[in-house]
């Protein structure tokens, strides 16, 4: 299974505060680089902050991968059809809207444009 965590913001929060959310993406990108490049050292330091041995975390930690990239996993896993058909068949939703209409990468680009891999369709 495909799942990611994305950072929500209206859109005048964004318009309002870009160096904001850019320092908050770069400030996870190098959270990110130091958890996938310090893995030891990270569980160290995460385990107490989440009330977790170790050796928990390592189990948790080695299940998951870390990345802020835009891959065609989250451009068709979990932001893919199904949710929105599954989110349509529940009346949740009334249509599938585009990708690109909830979505604003120009921010992290800003930050590293070599994060996007995959274009939303």
């Amino acid at each position: 299974m495909s799942v990611h965590t994305t950072m929500q913001a209206s859109d005048d929060f964004i318009k309002k505060n870009p160096n904001t959310l850019k320092a908050i993406l770069r400030g996870l990108k190098k959270a990110t680089d130091y958890i996938n490049s310090n893995r030891d050292e990270a569980i160290k330091i995460l385990a107490p902050e989440l009330h977790l041995s170790e050796d928990e975390l390592k189990q948790i930690m080695s299940r998951n991968v870390y990345s802020m990239e835009v891959t065609d996993s989250y451009v068709n896993g979990s932001n893919g059809s199904a949710v929105g058909e599954y989110l349509m068949s529940v009346g949740n939703i009334k249509s599938i809207p585009k990708a690109d209409s909830y979505h604003d990468l120009s921010l992290l680009k800003a930050v590293d444009p070599a994060l996007i891999k995959a274009e939303l369709k």
